[in-house]
């Protein structure tokens, strides 16, 4: 497929023009052995065993759920049969896919260099370690292929477009061909791990690409270009806290901005954090309710605080430490009612009763819900009643 960008005409190989049936016809009979279960490296070996090809993958052992050996295990990876130390898995297999760090890489190759036998592809998706092989190490010998996919998204994206049924951009080279089939190779590696375009490139073009824009623009030129502000405002007369609070102002995003105005205006602390209960003094603490807790029977049923026990008549907290305040909302003025009638009582209770009732008065009921139900609580009554 010809695209033109900008008046040259560039060849991009699509999935029409490459398939998923002939990427599997190219692939089958041989063993795909992933190094490195970290960034790329489960993407692109999750992506390869769903499309059907036979994958394996190399990784050092090591302890914890989150380690990469853990992360393998929990994507269905098997010890022995498809999960190996980086030694074995690149000894059984006949495409070695170097997905480690650039750190690391130089350390991996002394480990396998001894597996990349004539005949073996050796595959890449960055092309430092082979361009800089001064500094990493890694020289493959004359009889072996050297490919390289770089799909332009980490990991994450590779694997979510894949399964959202989607493709990522890529870009591919061909360094060695020494089987003649490397073209095919690559191109069928490609389709396999969710490519959906295939731009070709050049290792030495895809280092320069990859070191200037990721790395030099983003990991170092807007930090650079932030501290030449600062000593650029230092120079024009600028104080110290002045100079910075105008770099980190414009540095930063409008939700950081928006975060420190209103820490600012809170005396320093954000108004969004709530105080812990801890934090607290102790004088400004909740007392807890006491009260026992309610029966389903009687759950609901309308109470006041009068009728709690005098140590928490006070309390606006249920016993599960839910705060039971009263909603301005639902505030709201009612005559008392009448008290229930109850079972006959003592001849005190009794002499207390025949003495006449007071005139019902109009009184503040506030709602509040809490995990025991709903209750009523009464507030003080209004004086101009």
């Amino acid at each position: 497929m010809d695209i033109n960008f900008g008046g040259v005409v560039e060849k991009i190989v699509t999935r029409k023009e490459f398939p998923l049936k002939k990427a599997q016809k190219v692939l089958k009979g041989k063993t795909v052995a992933v190094l490195g279960y970290g960034i790329q490296g489960p993407a692109q070996a999750l992506n390869m065993r769903d499309n059907g090809i036979n994958v394996i993958v190399g990784q050092r052992k090591s302890k914890g759920a989150n380690s990469s050996w853990g992360r393998a295990l929990k994507d269905g990876w098997v010890p022995g049969k498809t999960l190996f130390s980086i030694e074995e898995a690149a000894e059984k297999g006949d495409i070695i896919m170097m997905l480690t760090s650039d750190g690391s890489v130089g350390d991996v190759w002394k480990k396998i260099e001894k597996y990349v036998t004539p005949g073996k592809a050796l595959y890449f998706s960055h092309g430092f370690a082979y361009v800089y092989n001064k500094l990493t190490g890694v020289k493959p010998g004359p009889d072996v292929d050297v490919i390289m996919v770089a799909p332009k998204g980490s990991g994450t994206n590779v694997r979510r477009n894949f399964l959202n049924g989607a493709g990522i951009n890529s870009s591919y080279a061909v360094a060695q061909n020494a089987t003649g089939k490397a073209g095919d190779l690559t191109l069928a590696i490609g389709i396999a791990v969710g490519s959906g375009y295939l731009f070709p490139t050049t290792f030495e073009k895809e280092v320069t690409s990859d070191l200037v824009g990721e790395r030099g623009i983003l990991m170092g030129a807007l930090c650079g270009v932030m501290e030449a502000q600062y000593y650029t405002l230092r120079a024009n007369g600028h104080s110290p806290s002045e100079a910075w609070t105008r770099t980190a102002w414009t540095g930063c995003t409008p939700t950081a901005r928006r975060r420190r105005s209103t820490a600012r205006s809170s005396g320093g602390r954000s108004s969004a954090r709530r105080r812990s209960p801890s934090s607290r003094s102790s004088t400004s603490r909740r007392r807890r309710c006491r009260r026992p807790r309610r029966s389903s029977a009687t759950r609901g049923v309308r109470t006041t605080r009068s009728s709690w026990p005098r140590s928490c008549r006070r309390c606006t907290t249920a016993r599960c430490g839910r705060p039971a305040r009263p909603s301005a909302r639902s505030v709201r003025t009612r005559a008392r009612r009448p008290a229930p009638t109850r079972p006959r009582a003592s001849r005190a209770a009794r002499s207390r009763s025949r003495r006449p009732a007071p005139e019902p008065r109009s009184v503040k009921i506030a709602r509040a819900t809490t995990s025991h139900g709903r209750f009523f609580a009464i507030l003080k009554p209004c004086k101009c009643s």
